[in-house]
């Protein structure tokens, strides 16, 4: 089974990176370390609190920022 890959090069992207997960109903995300994810780092937790969609980070300032679990 291959697992799906949404990559976003720039932070205009991430939105439509998420709407895309939800579209496909994707049941979890895992935020991959890089230091682009660092500074949209609030709306990377933002956004999956509101897809509802578990995500866990490479980082534990995700976690404190309100992110489920690093």
């Amino acid at each position: 089974m291959q697992l799906p890959v949404f990559e976003a090069t720039k932070e205009s992207e991430i939105d439509a990176a998420f709407a895309s997960l939800a579209d496909q109903h994707i049941g979890a995300l895992v935020v991959a370390g890089n230091v682009f994810f660092i500074q949209p780092g609030g709306q990377l937790v933002t956004l999956a609190a509101q897809y509802a969609l578990p995500a866990t980070y490479h980082l534990r300032g995700f976690v404190a920022n309100g992110g489920l679990i690093s």
